[in-house]
């Protein structure tokens, strides 16, 4: 399984290709992908990971939410409120896989997928 970490031009990018399921080629490709980003979010035990952290420049992720796993497809933040809080963040992109950074996040934050 190819990861591509911090500084690799694509993460850098800021939109990804819209996902359009138009057959069953198309469904199966996003089922194979949607299997490694699920082994990935398991295998490293992290709250979710996306697409294009695996080199596919779609708009995808999977993420736990209450202990769920949950596929989004073209994923986007309608609404972020509440409090504000900073914490230790880990991303398996930026080797090493333990990195930490502090990161501020609302404590509500509204998807549409």
């Amino acid at each position: 399984m190819r990861l591509f970490f911090y500084g690799h031009e694509q993460l850098s990018w800021t939109e990804y290709q819209p996902i359009e399921i138009r057959d069953a080629k198309d469904l199966m490709f996003l089922k194979g992908v949607e299997k490694r980003l699920e082994r990935v979010v398991e295998k490293y035990r992290r709250p979710g990971f996306t697409a294009p952290q695996m080199g596919i420049p779609i708009q995808m992720a999977v993420v736990r939410a209450r202990g769920v796993l949950l596929t989004l497809l073209n994923p986007r933040i309608e609404r972020m409120y509440g409090a504000e809080t900073v914490y230790p963040e880990t991303c398996i992109s930026c080797p090493p896989g333990e990195n930490r950074c502090k990161v501020a996040r609302m404590s509500i934050i509204e998807v549409t997928a």
